[in-house]
């Protein structure tokens, strides 16, 4: 599964190991829109960019927000080539599509998106926190 994993900065998350994920749209449920402004991803330097050129497709297809392509560069680590997308989020559309694909699908992207279960931030009991 793939893993938001947030910047110390700003509303800025690295969408890591999408590799991970069964596809795009289980990529683009993973992410917490009230959370993010800036989402990056990335993926291989090839010439097939499987995973980052589909969430890129999709994102654009559902209009999820702008994203940009930064040219492949060579990892000086590793010397593998690397393609990295930058996505800023439009949130009111985003949360509506994740909306539209839990209640389609709710057995696999549950009922709830983040902070709309009414069990959020509460004890046991039910009582607010």
């Amino acid at each position: 599964m793939s893993d938001p994993i947030k910047l110390d900065c700003c509303g800025i998350t690295e969408l890591a190991f999408i590799k991970e994920d069964e596809s795009a749209l289980e990529s683009v449920m993973n992410i917490e829109p009230n959370d993010q402004a800036i989402v990056m991803f990335s993926d291989i330097g090839s010439t097939r960019y499987r995973y980052g050129k589909r969430l890129h497709a999709l994102i654009g297809k559902e209009k999820l927000g702008i994203v940009i392509a930064i040219p492949v560069v060579t990892n000086p680590n590793t010397s593998h080539r690397v393609k990295m997308w930058v996505w800023t989020l439009n949130r009111r559309s985003l949360k509506a599509f994740q909306k539209r694909v839990r209640a389609e699908d709710p057995d696999t992207y549950g009922t709830y998106g983040y902070n709309e279960d009414p069990y959020y931030n509460t004890y046991n009991d039910g009582n607010r926190w």
